[in-house]
């Protein structure tokens, strides 16, 4: 199989957004219900601004599937910004003054922007809808080889969620489903959105932790023969790609990294002892997922600048 890969095109306040995912094999049964579900989970979160009111993502297939099925074509998506309609016809001063912590300034020292929107339109976490769509559609082609894919928040600012080592990923995903803020610790949940509700309060933002899962993952993904085709560095590039993320650990890596390493190594042994879960992910025996490892990567979020308050992208 080749690669899967996939580019996004639109901007946030733009007419729709636009994913191209190649690579694809053939007959891979593609529900687009499934994917709008998805897009509907984008947009319930605790704290989120009132564009997630406005929007009522949906997603269009327009090449690459025929009769319910993938076709080995690329496949194209497509996401109507609802928004847009509101800034079409309207006279719009340029936006002069760069937030910190943004693209605006990187962007205009690039590209020459007179108005900085152009690089925040881009730059927007809107983009990350196309995403979604692109990774449903993913997600169902790793159902196939009983790989699943999930994850759930861990922190909102100082308040840390407690999950017992021996709590299975599987009900991790599912309780986090149990609320708007997506911790598997309901007490830890209503303090994470008491926290967020406060900080809207102060006007000001807060960053975060979350955690995601694949289960049942087979051994030999990726390579170590060149730097690019390394699963860890893939894995953490993708991450670290996504809006405000800032920094991404496989497994308790930061934590491994002040221990002695004989505390950190498992011991390789024969199957049928369970998968490795030390150095490539903190998975217990118990939980590791049926056929496969458990890899985790954990990513941290920064909350924005208070200039952009002032936009609700």
């Amino acid at each position: 199989m080749n690669a899967l890969r996939f580019l996004t095109a639109g901007e946030s306040h733009g007419p729709k957004l636009t994913a191209i995912l190649e690579g694809m094999v053939a007959g891979v049964p593609v529900d687009t219900a499934a994917i709008n579900h998805e897009l509907a989970r984008r947009q319930q979160s605790a704290g989120s601004g009132g564009r997630m009111k406005i929007e009522r993502d949906t997603a269009r297939i327009t090449a690459g599937v025929m009769a319910g099925h993938t076709t080995g074509a690329p496949i194209a998506f497509e996401i109507t910004n609802r928004d847009y309609a509101a800034w079409a016809d309207r006279a719009i001063p340029p936006m002069t003054v760069p937030r910190p912590g943004h693209a605006d300034l990187t962007g205009a020292i690039k590209y020459g922007y007179r108005d900085l929107r152009l690089a925040l339109e881009r730059a927007s976490a809107r983009e990350t809808t196309a995403r979604v769509a692109v990774g449903a559609l993913c997600k169902a082609y790793l159902a196939q080889f009983g790989i699943v894919v999930g994850g759930y928040v861990t922190a909102i600012g100082q308040v840390t969620a407690d999950l017992p080592d021996d709590l299975p990923y599987a009900e991790r995903f599912a309780l986090a489903e149990t609320n708007d803020v997506r911790c598997p610790d309901a007490g830890a949940a209503e303090s994470m959105a008491r926290h967020i509700w406060e900080i809207m309060q102060a006007r000001d933002t807060v960053g975060g932790v979350f955690e995601v899962v694949a289960l049942g993952v087979p051994p030999g993904l990726g390579s170590h023969v060149h730097f690019d085709r390394r699963l860890s560095g893939r894995l953490m590039a993708a991450l670290g790609s996504i809006q405000a993320i800032k920094g991404v650990e496989i497994g308790p890596a930061f934590a491994n990294a002040r221990l002695p390493g004989t505390q950190v190594h498992d011991e390789i042994t024969s199957p049928p002892t369970p998968p490795l879960h030390g150095e490539g992910s903190d998975t217990p025996p118990s939980l590791a997922g049926a056929g496969g490892m458990s890899l985790i990567g954990r990513t941290a979020g920064i909350g924005r600048g208070v200039e952009e308050l002032q936009w609700d992208l």
